[in-house]
């Protein structure tokens, strides 16, 4: 697991925020215009698919971060004890 991959994810997941905002904001503004043409199902269906993936990409995330944290704090005693 690299920061390259890391990158990556933040990116995948940053862009499922964005279109969970972007519905998010879609479905009242349609709600409170009097536009009936949206259809609150549909929108909750489509906010369920979209919210699922994005929860276990911040979960990878998580666990990608805590990774790297073990490796940097491996790194950081085994130095020390070289300069010892």
């Amino acid at each position: 697991m690299t920061i390259a991959i890391l990158k990556v994810k933040i990116d995948t997941l940053e862009k499922q925020l964005l279109a969970i905002s972007s519905l998010n904001d879609i479905c009242p503004q349609s709600i409170n215009s009097g536009n009936h043409a949206v259809n609150l199902e549909s929108c909750a269906e489509l906010l369920d698919h979209l919210v699922e993936p994005a929860m276990y990409q911040v979960e990878a995330v998580r666990m990608m971060l805590a990774d790297i944290a073990k490796r940097l704090e491996g790194q950081t005693h085994s130095e020390v004890i070289t300069c010892s």
